[in-house]
């Protein structure tokens, strides 16, 4: 069962994240398509890419790993482009957010504690991957799909791809994201047909 509505989750983007977006001077259509990373260096994160030798297929296509230090890190593997890593890294925020408590100071410094005292391992209540199904990484997803394409923005884009001049691929190209994370987002929105 999920913990987070799609609403829930859409809500607390908006009005959490969104200030965030605001302060970087990265909101507004003319900003499109917007940067993850960013967000994660303001939090006291990093981005990885790693090498073939450094990366465990069983990952998917990310991970978030609480680090020793009270930060975090997220890892894309070497193999995957831009878009991809752009959306496995609002994924893996998403984790950040909604599963691994960073807004919740008093579990996330258990977190940081527990990852202190292993040195650096990997745990299972400190590492998160994109890799699988469940209904944690569908919110993740959600979120994912939220803080990149927000709802208004992707309806604006989507009102001018209708009056015939953009095509999936170039509603994607916008937002930076896949043309398959494009139709998931405006099915969802109720703006694309499900067949």
């Amino acid at each position: 069962m999920r913990q987070y509505p799609r609403h829930v989750i859409e809500r607390y983007v908006n009005e959490t994240l969104r200030p965030f977006w605001n302060n970087l001077g990265d909101t507004g259509m003319e900003n499109l398509p917007y940067d993850p990373e960013k967000l994660v260096k303001r939090h006291g994160g990093s981005v990885v890419i790693c090498t073939p030798d450094a990366w465990n297929s069983e990952w998917g296509s990310g991970y978030i790993k609480v680090l020793p230090d009270g930060g975090f890190e997220i890892g894309v593997p070497h193999t995957t482009g831009e878009n991809r890593d752009r959306f496995t890294i609002a994924h893996e925020l998403g984790h950040l957010y909604l599963h691994l408590n960073f807004t919740d100071r008093e579990k996330w410094n258990k977190r940081v504690e527990s990852a202190k005292k292993e040195n650096g391992k990997i745990l299972p209540d400190s590492f998160m991957t994109r890799a699988g199904q469940g209904y944690n990484e569908y919110e993740a997803n959600d979120f994912a799909a939220a803080l990149l394409m927000p709802a208004n923005e992707f309806r604006e884009v989507v009102q001018d791809r209708s009056a015939g001049q953009m095509g999936i691929h170039a509603v994607a190209t916008k937002f930076g994201v896949s043309a398959e994370a494009v139709m998931t987002r405006g099915r969802f929105l109720g703006i694309f047909p499900w067949s």
